[in-house]
């Protein structure tokens, strides 16, 4: 195993190759207890000065995605990636636009699901199928960050009385 300083050299040479510098940075990460911060930091540096950036909100997505993969997504680089999703502005925008559509889903699928269960029963049908449907449905979604707030209580209370009518007890499983 090489040493930590020659390690460090690979990585702060503006000569050695991406690669190296990659294969170095895993090697220091892996074997050498180097505060994690530390590490960070370093990444952090050595992404703006490959990519010219003032700062991590500066890089772009491809950039930042080419970095990461050439350190094989290691602990350090997702790290580095999740900062960069709350700095970005792109990221930021682009986070905002990923949970309104999730939330439409959740809604779309809420009614859907309580379409299902009214015409069950309207139907007089045999509710065992659609109580599990519907506990699997509040289960799944209760914790969601894309949940609103004010539909969270609802759910709890949902999943507590089609537990006690599906199993014949309290949800064990309600989070």
């Amino acid at each position: 195993m090489p040493d930590k300083e020659k390690l460090q050299q690979i990585v702060d040479d503006e000569n050695s190759s991406d690669t190296e510098r990659a294969e170095a940075q895993a090697e220091l990460d892996a074997n050498h207890s180097v505060p994690e911060t530390a590490v960070d930091a370093r990444l952090e540096d050595q992404l703006l000065f490959e990519y010219h950036a003032a700062s991590l909100a500066d890089i772009q997505h491809h950039d930042l995605h080419a970095f990461c993969t050439s350190l094989k997504f290691s602990p350090a680089a997702q790290n580095l990636y999740m900062r960069w999703l709350s700095v970005s502005p792109v990221a930021q925008s682009k986070l905002k636009e990923m949970n309104r559509h999730l939330r439409n889903y959740l809604l779309a699928s809420y009614d859907t699901m309580l379409a299902r269960y009214r015409a069950s029963l309207d139907r007089g049908s045999d509710m065992n199928a659609e109580n599990r449907e519907a506990l699997a449905f509040y289960r799944n979604w209760t914790d969601s960050c894309v949940t609103p707030e004010e539909l969270k209580p609802h759910f709890r209370e949902m999943i507590a009385a089609l537990s006690a009518r599906c199993e014949g007890h309290h949800d064990s499983q309600s989070r």
